[in-house]
């Protein structure tokens, strides 16, 4: 790899995303839950690319780990909810 990955993700994925995982990390990218959701582990570069990343999923993923991380994924959402909310 060019790029080492710094980050080791860990998210919760709602089943209906399960061709997304497949097509963009591969099958073995994830492991299926006895709830349905999908246990996801992937590394990434960057904590930019992981937020963004997860939002893309709307309100279906929530990142486990790192979990430092999902106070930038609050503010992110946050930011969104200001931008758009009416004053």
């Amino acid at each position: 790899r060019i790029f080492p990955n710094a980050y080791q993700v860990k998210a919760r994925i709602q089943p209906e995303y399960k061709w997304r995982l497949v097509e963009e990390y591969g099958p073995e990218s994830f492991t299926v839950q006895c709830d349905g959701t999908l246990l996801f582990s992937f590394g990434f570069m960057d904590k930019t690319s992981i937020v963004g990343w997860i939002a893309s999923f709307g309100g279906g993923a929530e990142l486990l780990e790192p979990e430092e991380l999902r106070q930038d994924v609050l503010a992110f959402a946050e930011g969104i909810r200001r931008k758009h909310s009416k004053p």
